[in-house]
């Protein structure tokens, strides 16, 4: 390693959580392309998004930089705060690969910038070909999507090194379960261990996205909580077979396929009725942060799993360090070359890993996470706090911030995460609260 200039595909879901995998937690999940990628590749354990909504994850993942650095705090283009794309000054995957000599290519989902314009679609990004999603309802099939993404592959000349991203729409459409009426195969599908929590212990905005925002239209009784997770799981599979797909374009060109490097990953997760709450809100709960990530690729790791902690932010310091060219500078993600070879990081890596949260269309409610191999612990601009022993209660039900039992690790991990905001510029303590209206709330200083 580095290889010599290998080709990068890229495939990306939306709002898959990393316990949606297959296997495992979840033995009923179908997902053979998945199962193939890990046993070919590297699987990530402790991968996690930088904010667990989609356009800042996105920028991250494009940048390698953090949401307070690339400006999209929010959802492009519902959010009232940030810019209107991602801001085009920052050295992003296309660019920097297409200066390379890489032909690129982008299909499918973008939610950086508006899908019909040049000036802010993944053609003023560095791709120089790019297939938007039809327009469709959410919940439809992208099996077009998948099969253009396969035909790009088949046509292409391997002498020339590829870029490509697929992003399909799976498994977000879970948002449409409302309107969905085909039968749901709902028996045997265990509920979340902590579907019973009622917040009471939890910062206030959890309540209020409970009772007052999207939540409030699909109540989560027991029923309506087992059909949920059986459509989110439909979804996953479907996007399965959008990377099978792929896979099998990558089999038929072995001229391509023996240089090329394959990462999946998701944006960020979904909550999927853990603390009886659906889709994604405010706040940092695994289900939400944790995300899958898996790297196959010609003298990398096969059928290994590493633990290290790493967010999506990695993924381009990790890209340039696979093709040979220099990372920009300022970047706040760490190439995992080192960790590629047998999956056992090599010291010193970090023990921590940081989130970030700023709001959802009008309603600002900043959060930031530290999350190490055990501990997790959550401020909100608020001066809330949650911290969590992810061993004892892997579920977070059990709120020990503020117990005077846990006061040193509270404290400590409160110094940590002040300290990185400090060296990063973090405008967290200078930053608005808002109600879901937009009208500005007090905020702890």
């Amino acid at each position: 390693m580095p290889l010599a200039r290998p080709s990068i595909v890229l495939v990306l879901t939306d709002q898959q959580q990393a316990r949606m995998l297959g296997g495992g937690e979840r033995p009923r999940l179908r997902t053979p392309a998945l199962a193939r990628l890990a046993a070919e590749g590297l699987r990530f354990t402790r991968a996690f998004c930088t904010s667990p909504q989609c356009s800042p994850s996105r920028a991250s993942l494009m940048t390698g930089r953090y949401p307070h650095r690339t400006t999209v705090l929010g959802n492009i283009p519902d959010t009232t705060f940030g810019p209107p794309h991602l801001p085009p000054h920052l050295p992003s995957l296309g660019a920097l690969l297409q200066a390379a000599g890489y032909q690129t290519a982008y299909f499918g989902k973008w939610h950086l910038g508006a899908a019909d314009r040049p000036a802010s679609n993944p053609l003023a990004y560095g791709f120089a070909h790019f297939v938007p999603p039809r327009r469709q309802p959410e919940c439809a099939a992208e099996d077009d999507l998948a099969a253009a993404a396969a035909a790009y592959i088949a046509a292409h000349d391997a002498r020339c090194p590829l870029l490509l991203v697929a992003s399909f729409n799976d498994p977000h459409g879970v948002y449409a379960l409302p309107r969905v009426t085909q039968p749901l195969a709902v028996e045997g599908i265990a509920l979340p261990a902590s579907f019973h929590d009622d917040l009471t212990t939890k910062p206030r905005a959890q309540r209020v996205y409970r009772d007052e925002d999207q939540p409030a239209a699909l109540p989560l009784d027991e029923v309506t909580a087992r059909r949920y997770l059986a459509w989110y799981a439909f979804m996953v599979e479907r996007a399965d077979g959008y990377l099978r797909r792929i896979l099998a374009a990558l089999d038929d060109r072995p001229d391509l396929a023996r240089n090329t490097v394959v990462i999946f990953a998701s944006d960020h997760g979904d909550l999927a009725c853990a603390h009886r709450l659906p889709f994604k809100g405010p706040c940092m709960y695994e289900e939400l942060v944790h995300v899958p990530l898996l790297i196959r690729g010609p003298r990398l790791a096969r059928n290994r799993t590493c633990d290290a902690l790493v967010t999506l932010a990695d993924l381009l310091p990790t890209i340039c360090d696979l093709v040979g060219i220099p990372e920009p500078p300022g970047l706040d993600g760490r190439s995992l070359l080192t960790l590629l070879g047998d999956g056992t990081p090599t010291p010193p890596w970090r023990d921590a890993v940081i989130g970030q949260y700023h709001g959802k269309q009008r309603w600002a409610c900043p959060i930031r996470m530290i999350r190490t191999a055990r501990h997790k612990l959550t401020l909100y601009r608020t001066g809330e706090r949650e911290l969590y022993d992810l061993l004892a209660d892997p579920g977070e039900v059990t709120n020990l911030a503020g117990d005077a039992r846990s006061a040193d690790l509270e404290d400590a991990l409160l110094g940590r995460l002040e300290r990185w905001m400090a060296e990063r510029g973090d405008p967290f303590h200078t930053l608005q609260t808002t109600d879901r209206r937009g009208n500005v709330q007090g905020a702890r200083s």
